[in-house]
């Protein structure tokens, strides 16, 4: 399972790394935490310039992402799964759909998740709350760093 932020995403090739998911058969789950920012680069900006003009303005040219893509018609390009969760009460089901696709028709799959709707996410910062005793290799955070858990709590 990778989770990773839109941000982190869209600057990432993403079309680069669904095609080697297809070319090498490797069936990920990848969850985009979509709240239209790349708060990474929000955050180093703050930091070192906490009085220069994006600090002040709070506008923060390429950090700020209110287009929202289609993220998940990326992975579907590549012969994936995809599905757009834009309310909390779809993320179960839509967890179970994806997960099938990875585990049943061993492909890769994608759920674009809208952080807007409260759907509680904050990538990078500790297990989402919504998944529960799996055993899954993931990949979060920027730069990426891959570990293994080996049960997810609430």
């Amino acid at each position: 399972i990778v989770t990773i932020g839109d941000g982190s995403y869209i600057f990432s090739v993403p079309s680069a790394c669904h095609f080697v998911s297809a070319a090498y058969h490797l069936p990920l789950l990848i969850v985009v935490y979509n709240n239209q920012s790349y708060d990474a680069v929000k955050r180093a900006t703050r930091a070192v310039h906490p009085q220069g003009w994006a600090a002040r303005t709070d506008h923060f040219p390429l950090s700020d992402l209110p287009m929202t893509p289609h993220y998940e018609k990326i992975c579907e390009a590549f012969g994936g799964y995809g599905e757009r969760v834009e309310r909390p009460d779809q993320l179960g089901s839509a967890l179970e759909r994806a997960l099938s696709a990875v585990r049943e028709e061993k492909r890769q799959a994608l759920l674009n998740v809208n952080a807007h709707n409260g759907i509680p996410v904050r990538p990078g910062r500790g297990i989402p709350p919504y998944f529960q005793e799996m055993d899954y290799y993931v990949v979060t955070g920027t730069p990426p760093v891959i570990g293994y858990v080996s049960a997810w709590q609430y």
